[in-house]
């Protein structure tokens, strides 16, 4: 039920159809409710291994409970995933969950402001969300940079792979020298394809060109 997100009184209906015995929605809800208070011990280890972790990805989506809107924040590696479920978004519901304020690694994570409260980390965009930026630029008149940036990434994606097969921990040094010569070439043609538009205001940007996905995306790739 909860993790299929199948809904109280359908999981009834499934009891009751599957196994001839009647089972009221407060009787599941409860059943939950205990099974969710047995798992205390397992979600305090969860938390251990994920700040001990070298790299932890983060994120938040809203999710409908009960009419409202509620946030579910997620801390993750490969291997272990935490879920947060909080009424808030920001630093505070991150808190409750418990890593991000412990963690002395790398956070992976989309840019949103409050991440960057954290000092007590490494910070890294999360290249996905980067390649949604990108795909979205890229259908921009103009902005071929932004396609050579989505072929450059998925390459360099998968030079990390080929090197991961054969036992090595890292790149080399010369392969590190040619990625950032290389990125640092396609961000460039990415801010001249995306000048700062000369305006009176005194920030000297225009807000709507900021909001831009052509303009947004390669100050986040400088990041």
């Amino acid at each position: 039920m909860v993790r299929q997100h199948i809904p109280i009184a359908r999981v009834a209906e499934l009891v009751r159809d599957a196994y001839k015995i009647p089972v009221s929605t407060g009787t599941i809800v409860a059943m939950v409710q205990q099974g969710a208070g047995m798992l205390e011990e397992f979600l305090d280890s969860l938390r251990e291994q994920l700040v001990a972790s070298d790299v932890v990805h983060a994120d938040e989506t809203g999710l409908g409970v009960e009419a409202s809107l509620h946030w579910v924040h997620s801390a993750s590696t490969a291997m272990l995933t935490l879920y947060h479920l909080d009424e808030r978004r920001g630093t505070v519901a991150i808190d409750a969950m418990g890593v991000l304020a412990r963690l002395c690694g790398v956070v992976v994570h989309d840019g949103w402001s409050p991440y960057r409260n954290y000092t007590n980390v490494t910070h890294a965009l999360c290249n996905a969300h980067h390649l949604r930026e990108l795909d979205a630029a890229s259908e921009t008149e103009g902005q071929q940079w932004a396609y050579e940036m989505i072929v450059f990434l998925a390459g360099t994606c998968q030079q990390v792979l080929d090197a991961k097969a054969t036992g090595a921990t890292c790149l080399t040094a010369d392969q590190l020298t040619t990625i950032r010569a290389r990125s640092n070439t396609i961000i460039a043609a990415g801010h001249s394809a995306n000048p700062p538009p000369h305006t009176n205001s005194p920030s000297g940007t225009d807000p709507k060109n900021e909001d831009r996905e052509p303009s947004r995306a390669p100050r986040h790739l400088r990041r």
